[in-house]
C-alpha cells in the first residue's frame, strides 16, 4: 500500500504542482524504503521460522516416541509391584531391575539430546531474527528485535524456561506452578539445569527461606508444603539450608515441618510425593544441624541465637500442637550442636515438669515409619550415634531424644543435671529438681527413658576433670560425686525400678552407669560406712590421696543395683567390671603391704558377695510379685466367671474355665518361689566352685609377692568364700529388714 500511495503522488507531478509536494514526496520516499525493508525482513524471518519449524517437528516426533517408551517403562516397573526408588535399589542384584534402570538412563540421554537440539534451534532462530528490519523502532525493538533479545514464553505457558531474572523475584508458589506445568520427563532435565546453573546463592537461599516461612504460616496448606518440598529439592543444599533455616527462624521451621508431615499424610497414596516430602524434612534437619554447629563456634552470641531458635521452635510446636518436628530433628545420624541441644533440653524440661508432654500429630511419624519400614531406605533418615533405641529412632518422644543427644556432651550433661540456679517451677535448686524427676518412677515411665537417663548420668561422670574423665579437678569431682549420691538415692526409692519393667537395653545401660563407679562404692558403701554428707572422701586403690566419691548407703546401693543385676544384661556388665576390679586388686599386690594386700583381697570378695546379695533380693521380690499377680488374676477370674459367665456361656465352658484356673493356681503358687530358691542354691553352688578357683588365683598372686604365709591355699580359699558369704548374707538381711520384703 505504501508503494501505491507513493506512485500516485509521484504521477500527479505531471498535472499538479504545489509548494508542499517536494517535501511530501521526500517523506514518502523514506516511508517507501522502510516498507520495503520491513517487507524483506518479514519474508526473511518467515524463511528462518520455516527452518525452525522443521527442526522442532523432528524433535516433536522423537519426543513422542520417547514418551511411548517411558510409559512402557512405567508399566514395567508397576508390574513389579514396587516404587521406582525400590527398583533402583534392587538393580545391584536383580538383572531385570538393572535392565529397567539402564533403559531409563538411555531415555534420559536421548531426552537430553532432544532438549539440546531444541535449545540450539531456539538460539539459532533468535540470533537470525535479532535486529531484522530497519524501519521505525529498528534500534533493537523492530518486528523481531524484541523476540531475539528475550526469546522465551510467559511463565505458566508451555515451553517457559525460567532464567535468573525471573527466579530472583518469583515466589515459591510461582515456581511450583511452573513446575507442575512441566511434563514428567522434562522435570529431571530442568532440575539438572538449575543445579548446574550460576544462580547466585542468595537467590537460592531466598527461595528456600520464603518457602519455609510460607509453609510455617498459620494458614499454610498442602500447596505451601509442596512448594517447600520443591524448593528444598531445586535450590537447597549443604551450603544453602543452614542459613535458610536460620533466616526463617525456629517457629517457621517447626510449623513448616508439621505442614509437610500433614500434607504427606493426607496424600499418603502418593508414594512419589511421600519420598520427596521425607527428603525435604531430611534437608531441613541437615540445615538445622549445620546452623547449630555454626552457633557453637560463636561464643555467647551463638549461644543466644541457639536459645532464641529453641524458644521459637516451641512457639511453632505449640501453634501446631505437634512436637514431632523436634523429635525428627534430633533423630538423625548427624549430631546436633551443643548449644541448641542444651537450649532445647531446657525448653522441653520446663514443659515436661510443668504443663506436661507435647502432643504429636501423625504426619512426620508416618513418613519416618515408612522410611524404615523395610530397612532399606532408613539410612540418613532415622537412627544414628547416641540416638535412643540403637538407631530405631523414637521420633515421637522429643524430650527423650533431646536428652539422648545431650548425653553426647559430658560437660553439658553434668552442668544440666547439677545446675545451681533456682528452678523457675519450684524455686528449688534446678539440678536437684531435674534429678528428682528424671530418676523417679514418673521420669522413667516412658519408652527408652531408662536408657536415656542412664546415658545422661554415665556421660556426666566423664566430664572433663572428673575421675572417670582422667582429670584432677577437685571441684568437678565433688560435683560428680554429689550427683551420683543424689541419683542412687532417687533410684533406691523408685518403686518403678523393678526387674520385670527393665528391658535388656535398659538394664545394660543403667548397670554401666552404676558399675563404672565400682571402685568408689567398694571403699565407701561396701567396705566403709557413708559419712552422711553429699559426698565422701576415699583413697582408691592405686591412689596416693583421698578423692571425692559417691556417698550412697548400703541400703541405697542394694535397692538400686538389685533390679538391674537381676537381669542377665545387667549382670553381664557387672561381671565385666568385677573382672576389671579383680585384676586391679591382683595387680596391687606388687605395690602394697601383706596386710593391705589381704584387705584388698577381702574387699574383692566382699564386693562380689554384696552384688550377688542385692541381685538375689530383687529376684526373690520379683517372684513374690508374680505370685501376688497370679493370685489377684485368679481371684478376679473366679469372680467374673462365677458371677457373670454362666448367664451367657454353656455349662461345660464355665466348668472347663474353672478347672484351668485351679490348675494354674495349684501349679504356679506351689512352685514359683521354690523354683527361685532352687535356682539360687544352684547358682550359689556354682559360685562356690568359681570362688575357689578365683581364690586360688588370688592366693598364688599373693604369695608370689609376699611369700608363703601360714595360711594354706585351702584355708585362704575357705576364708575368701566365708568373706563372700558373709557379705552376701549381710546385704540380703539388711535389705530385708529395710524393705520388709518377707523374702
Amino acid at each position: 500500500m505504501t508503494l501505491e500511495v507513493h506512485g500516485t503522488w509521484q504521477s500527479m507531478g505531471e498535472y499538479y504542482s504545489a509548494p508542499e509536494a517536494p517535501d511530501l514526496l521526500a517523506k514518502m520516499t523514506a516511508l517507501k524504503t522502510g516498507g520495503q525493508d520491513e517487507h524483506e525482513a518479514f519474508f526473511t524471518g518467515a524463511d528462518h521460522m520455516d527452518v525452525w519449524v522443521e527442526e522442532v517437528s523432528a524433535c516433536k516426533q522423537r519426543l513422542e516416541n520417547m514418551e511411548g517408551e517411558t510409559e512402557s517403562l512405567r508399566r514395567s516397573v508397576a508390574m513389579r509391584g514396587e516404587s521406582w526408588v525400590v527398583t533402583k535399589l534392587a538393580a545391584a542384584q536383580d538383572l531385570q531391575a538393572r535392565r529397567l534402570v539402564e533403559h531409563h538412563e538411555d531415555l534420559l540421554v536421548l531426552a537430553r539430546g532432544v532438549m539440546e537440539q531444541l535449545r540450539a534451534a531456539d538460539e539459532e532462530l533468535a540470533r537470525k531474527l535479532h535486529g531484522q528490519g530497519s524501519g521505525p523502532g529498528a534500534g533493537g525493538f523492530g518486528p523481531f528485535g524484541g523476540v531475539g533479545q528475550g526469546f522465551r514464553s510467559l511463565p505458566g505457558s508451555p515451553g517457559f524456561v525460567p532464567d535468573e531474572e525471573w527466579l530472583r523475584t518469583a515466589s515459591p508458589a510461582e515456581v511450583l506452578a511452573w513446575w507442575n506445568g512441566l511434563p514428567s520427563w522434562q522435570r529431571e532435565l530442568m532440575a539438572d539445569a538449575i543445579d548446574e546453573s550460576d544462580l547466585p546463592a542468595q537467590d537460592r537461599r531466598r527461595l528456600v527461606t520464603d518457602a519455609l516461612v510460607d509453609a510455617g504460616a498459620m494458614d499454610a496448606d498442602g500447596l505451601d508444603a509442596r512448594a517447600l518440598v520443591l524448593a528444598t529439592d531445586l535450590f537447597g543444599g549443604a551450603k544453602i539450608m543452614p542459613s535458610a533455616v536460620a533466616s526463617a527462624g525456629g517457629a517457621a521451621v517447626a510449623a513448616a515441618m508439621s505442614t509437610i508431615g500433614a500434607s504427606a499424610y493426607d496424600d499418603r497414596d502418593d508414594e512419589v510425593y511421600g519420598a520427596a516430602a521425607l527428603a525435604a524434612l531430611v534437608a531441613v534437619r541437615a540445615g538445622v544441624v549445620g546452623a547449630s554447629r555454626v552457633w557453637d563456634g560463636r561464643g555467647q552470641a551463638g549461644q543466644a541465637k541457639a536459645r532464641k531458635f529453641a524458644q521459637d521452635m516451641m512457639v511453632g510446636v505449640n501453634g501446631r500442637r505437634d512436637g514431632a518436628p523436634i523429635g525428627f530433628l534430633f533423630t538423625g545420624p548427624e549430631l546436633m550442636g551443643r548449644e541448641l541441644t542444651v537450649a532445647m533440653a531446657d525448653e522441653l524440661d520446663y514443659r515436661e515438669r510443668g504443663t506436661g508432654l507435647v502432643p504429636a500429630q501423625p504426619g512426620i511419624g508416618y513418613l519416618a515409619a515408612q522410611a524404615g519400614a523395610d530397612g532399606t531406605a532408613a539410612d540418613g533418615v532415622i537412627g544414628g550415634g547416641g540416638v535412643v533405641g540403637g538407631g530405631q529412632g523414637l521420633w515421637w518422644d522429643e524430650s527423650t531424644l533431646v536428652l539422648s543427644t545431650l548425653a553426647q556432651y559430658p560437660d553439658a550433661a553434668l552442668d544440666w543435671l547439677t545446675g545451681a540456679e533456682a528452678d523457675p517451677l519450684t524455686g528449688g535448686r534446678l539440678g536437684a529438681e531435674r534429678v528428682a524427676h528424671y530418676f523417679s518412677e514418673v521420669g522413667i515411665d516412658r519408652q527408652g527413658r531408662v536408657e536415656t537417663v542412664a546415658d545422661l548420668w554415665s556421660s556426666a561422670q566423664h566430664a572433663e576433670g572428673s575421675l572417670l574423665g582422667g582429670g584432677s579437678d577437685r571441684d568437678i569431682q565433688e560435683t560428680v560425686a554429689v550427683l551420683s549420691t543424689e541419683v542412687f538415692d532417687q533410684l533406691a526409692n523408685n518403686e518403678g525400678l523393678a526387674p520385670e519393667r527393665l528391658t535388656p537395653a535398659a538394664a545394660e545401660r543403667l548397670a554401666e552407669a552404676m558399675m563404672q563407679q565400682l571402685p568408689q562404692f567398694a571403699f565407701n558403701g561396701v567396705l566403709g560406712e557413708p559419712s552422711g554428707t553429699d559426698y565422701a572422701e576415699a583413697k582408691l586403690m592405686g591412689g596416693d590421696e583421698q578423692v571425692p566419691v559417691v556417698n550412697a548407703t548400703r541400703e541405697e546401693l542394694a535397692r538400686a543395683l538389685g533390679p538391674v543385676l537381676s537381669r542377665e544384661a545387667g549382670m553381664t556388665v557387672a561381671d565385666r567390671h568385677m573382672d576389671g576390679f579383680r585384676a586391679q586388686v591382683l595387680a596391687s599386690f606388687g605395690s602394697t603391704s601383706a596386710l593391705e594386700s589381704g584387705e584388698n583381697a577381702n574387699l574383692m570378695f566382699q564386693v562380689g558377695g554384696a552384688l550377688e546379695g542385692a541381685r538375689l533380693v530383687a529376684v526373690s521380690e520379683e517372684a513374690l510379685r508374680a505370685d501376688q499377680q497370679v493370685e489377684g488374676a485368679i481371684d478376679l477370674g473366679t469372680s467374673v466367671i462365677g458371677a457373670g459367665a454362666k448367664k451367657v456361656a454353656p455349662e461345660f465352658v464355665v466348668n472347663w474355665s474353672m478347672e484351668k484356673i485351679n490348675e494354674i493356681a495349684d501349679t504356679h503358687l506351689a512352685t514359683q518361689v521354690e523354683e527361685v530358691q532352687q535356682a539360687e542354691r544352684a547358682r550359689l553352688a556354682g559360685m562356690a566352685d568359681e570362688l575357689a578357683g578365683k581364690s586360688s588365683v588370688a592366693y598364688d598372686a599373693y604369695i608370689g609377692v609376699h611369700g608363703r604365709q601360714s595360711l594354706s591355699v585351702t584355708e585362704f580359699t575357705d576364708h575368701k568364700q566365708t568373706t563372700f558369704g558373709d557379705a552376701y548374707e549381710a546385704w540380703i538381711n539388711r535389705t530385708e529388714q529395710e524393705g520388709e520384703s518377707g523374702t
